[in-house]
């Protein structure tokens, strides 16, 4: 099967934030859709990385009560591996376990 025919059978959208979410409302997207990982998008509405679940226990560890100030932007993975509609399910597989990814838009 190809990405293509993975997302026409989705039955939820795609969930994003903009990079100048908090902390608080990112958390509350994932719990409130029951995911594991945002879609950011930059200013002009494009891919300016993705936030997951792990991200934010970094964030938290690293920056302690400050992270509640912190945005998208700040705690976000900016290098995002992405595929493309024609590549097969397997190709896509073996790319996320070569590239230690959980999410891959």
């Amino acid at each position: 099967m190809t990405v293509a025919g993975i997302i026409k059978h989705r039955l939820s959208p795609v969930i994003t934030a903009t990079e100048l979410d908090d902390f608080q409302s990112l958390s509350e997207k994932l719990a409130l859709h029951n995911i594991g990982a945002l879609i950011v998008l930059d200013s002009v509405g494009g891919l300016g990385g993705i936030v997951s679940e792990r991200d934010l226990v970094r964030a938290v560890a690293e920056r302690k009560q400050a992270v509640f100030a912190a945005t998208a932007r700040d705690m976000m993975t900016k290098k995002v591996f992405v595929c493309t509609p024609d590549e097969s399910d397997t190709q896509v597989m073996l790319y996320m376990v070569d590239k230690h990814i959980r999410h891959m838009p």
